[in-house]
């Protein structure tokens, strides 16, 4: 099956080119959210960045592609690539919007189904399946155990005292020790390194543990494997981060797209099945890399298990699937954070703005 092949092509059609879906999302706290002091005031990362300058920019865009509770998404791949995720039009979407203004707008509407582990588990299917000569015995280690490699990393790091899990959950930049753990093994399968996970979380200098230094050895192999049975994507994707001012770590960006792309199949499915089983109905729901969101009201626990086996039977992969709690958003606090010129204001310009609509 295409999933486990080891090899991908440069161009391949998907059902999510230019699909239109639609969020259902709550928009009196959507409307809170912009009015608020919880906002980034500048974007760091690129993707938002180039786009808009702050959250609330990016909100109030989003904000304007919805009718009646209803935001209307378009998805498309990156510019220049014929594989790999799709993603929001001008990043207007829910996958694109901070976790926390996500989790606000969209807890009790929505579900988030994701595949669990995702990348890890479908490079070590891929390896077994085409009888891979190199080690990986601390990829299939860390899928079969990641939650006490977690700790590992967490307590050899001192991450439970990091400067960025110690910030106020309220804060965009906080991060639980366990999600700095997780950043380390997807900078590492993509030929991030040590180094730069230290400088980009200030994580304090330790002796590296001993499984994640043969787990950096092994990714290095995998990946010069990935880019020997995928040439000219390996050549593509090397012009692409030179042609970004980035002549480094292509083998890295290399299996990035590779995986990304055996991620899609898997996402596609997904996204089939739930259609014909009715879990997703009128074209609402929310494309979000390794995940779809899809409407509460038809979500089933059995879910779960039915996409594991109708996965497994479509694609060769065997990966189990997760439902994700919307859990860390802002209702309980918004009141207490909203600006009230901005808020009133915003009211005063809708209320008006009917009045006139009505009149004329």
């Amino acid at each position: 099956m295409s999933a486990l092949a080891k090899t991908i092509p440069l161009t391949r059609d998907s059902i999510f080119d230019g699909i239109v879906l639609y969020e259902t999302i709550d928009t009196a706290l959507l409307n809170k959210v912009i009015n608020s002091d919880l906002l980034l005031e500048n974007y760091q990362d690129q993707a938002r960045k180039q786009y808009f300058e702050n959250e609330k920019q990016h909100l109030e865009n989003y904000q304007k592609n919805i009718t009646k509770n209803m935001a209307r998404v378009e998805y498309k791949r990156t510019n220049g690539f014929g594989i790999g995720r799709f993603n929001p039009v001008g990043s207007l979407g829910l996958h694109t919007i901070h976790r926390q203004t996500r989790h606000t707008i969209a807890n009790g509407l929505l579900r988030d189904i994701d595949i669990e582990n995702c990348h890890n588990v479908i490079l070590y299917q891929i390896l077994m399946h085409n009888e891979y000569k190199g080690e990986y015995d601390m990829l299939i280690d860390y899928c079969n155990n990641r939650e006490k490699w977690r700790e590992e990393i967490i307590t050899a790091y001192d991450l439970e005292n990091n400067k960025f899990s110690k910030l106020p959950t309220t804060d965009k930049r906080f991060k639980k020790p366990k999600e700095l753990a997780k950043n380390l093994i997807i900078r590492i399968l993509y030929g991030g390194g040590l180094d730069k996970w230290k400088e980009a979380w200030n994580v304090k200098d330790a002796p590296t543990p001993t499984k994640v230094s043969k787990i950096i050895r092994e990714s290095k192999q995998i990946q010069k494997w990935v880019c020997a049975n995928n040439p000219e994507l390996f050549t593509k994707c090397k012009a692409n981060n030179i042609k970004k001012g980035k002549d480094y770590n292509h083998k890295g960006t290399t299996t990035s797209w590779f995986l990304q792309e055996k991620e899609c199949l898997a996402l596609e499915e997904m996204y089939k099945y739930m259609i014909c089983n009715g879990y997703i109905k009128d074209d609402i729901c929310s494309l979000c890399n390794d995940g779809i969101m899809i409407q509460d009201k038809y979500y089933k626990p059995e879910l779960l298990d039915e996409l594991h086996t109708h996965v497994k039977e479509t694609t060769g992969l065997a990966l189990n699937f997760e439902e994700k709690p919307l859990s860390e958003g802002y209702e309980n606090i918004i009141d207490k954070h909203i600006i009230f010129v901005y808020f009133f204001r915003t009211y005063l310009f809708h209320l008006y703005g009917r009045l006139f609509i009505t009149k004329h």
